[in-house]
């Protein structure tokens, strides 16, 4: 039945390469060697294509990454150059107030500056002619005045420090050989 099907096939199967190794005048060993190294051969030209399709799909994916690497630093650049805007619109503000204050009689200017937040008085004062400032301070109150001074002190210490110690430059990035 079927098991003797079965049998024969593998019969046939086995005498396949002991008859094509005669037609061809080669040992059955040498023709079972050649037909491994042929299937070998397959083999490592279907792994090269792999390979090769997996590079192409690396070199796509790099060229993506840098063309998004490439788009970060041009936004970082809007960035870096709209913040310098910023800062300089800031300076100029600043810069009106302070001639504002300068050009209001003192005693004016010191009972409007003395309700001022911190950070917006020494924004202003610290920008200031110092005689300018000198005659607002003096039509301060007391108090306020000290407060005013110590923190224009403060910048100004920070100020010495930065110059005296700055800040450690970065470390240099590891060359790539």
């Amino acid at each position: 039945g079927e098991g003797e099907a079965v049998t024969a096939e593998a019969k046939t199967n086995t005498c396949v390469p002991v008859d094509l190794a005669k037609e061809k005048g080669i040992s059955a060993a040498e023709f079972n060697l050649l037909t491994n190294l042929q299937d070998r051969r397959i083999e490592l030209d279907a792994r090269e294509n792999d390979i090769l399709t997996r590079e192409g799909i690396l070199k796509t994916a790099e060229a993506i990454v840098q063309a998004k690497i490439d788009n970060l630093h041009q936004v970082e650049g809007n960035i870096q150059k709209l913040l310098g805007q910023v800062d300089e619109m800031e300076a100029q503000r600043i810069a009106g107030l302070v001639r504002v204050y300068e050009k209001m009689k003192p005693k004016d200017a010191a009972l409007v500056m003395q309700g001022l937040s911190d950070e917006t008085v020494i924004a202003i004062a610290s920008k200031m002619k110092d005689q300018s400032l000198a005659l607002i301070l003096a039509k301060m109150d007391t108090v306020r005045a000290r407060q005013i001074t110590s923190m224009l002190a403060q910048i100004d210490d920070n100020q010495i420090q930065s110059a005296m110690n700055p800040p450690p430059a970065p470390a240099a990035a590891p060359q790539k050989v």
